[in-house]
C-alpha cells in the first residue's frame, strides 16, 4: 500500500518524461499513419495499426463527449397544474361519502 502511494506519482512522471524524449518519433509515426495510402505505402502500417486505431478512437470519443450539444429539459406548467389537482384536500370525508351511499341504498 505505502509503495502504491508513493510510487505512483513517480511512475507518472516517468513516463510523461518517457513519452516527451521519443516526441518526434511519435510525431513523425502519426503523421505517416494519418496519410491516405498509408495501408499500402507505409513499412511500418501493420505494427502500428492496433495501437494507432484504439488510441485515436479513445480520442475522438472523448472529443465527441466534449464538444456534444448541451442538453435541455422542458417542463410543461401543465404537468405541475395537475400534480397540485390531486394534491389539494377532499371537502368530504369517506365516511360522508359511505353515509351518502348508506342512505341511497
Amino acid at each position: 500500500m505505502y509503495y502504491e502511494l508513493m510510487s505512483k506519482p513517480i511512475i507518472q512522471i516517468k513516463k510523461r518524461e518517457y513519452i516527451l524524449q521519443y516526441k518526434k518519433e511519435i510525431l513523425e509515426i502519426i503523421t505517416e499513419m494519418l496519410k491516405s495510402d498509408a495501408p499500402t505505402n507505409y513499412v511500418n502500417y501493420n505494427i502500428y495499426k492496433d495501437c494507432f486505431i484504439t488510441f485515436t478512437q479513445e480520442i475522438v470519443e472523448k472529443y465527441k463527449v466534449l464538444n456534444a450539444p448541451s442538453v435541455e429539459y422542458v417542463i410543461d406548467d401543465v404537468q405541475l397544474v395537475d400534480k397540485q389537482i390531486f394534491i389539494r384536500p377532499k371537502s368530504k370525508t369517506i365516511i360522508d361519502c359511505m353515509k351518502k351511499y348508506q342512505d341511497n341504498i
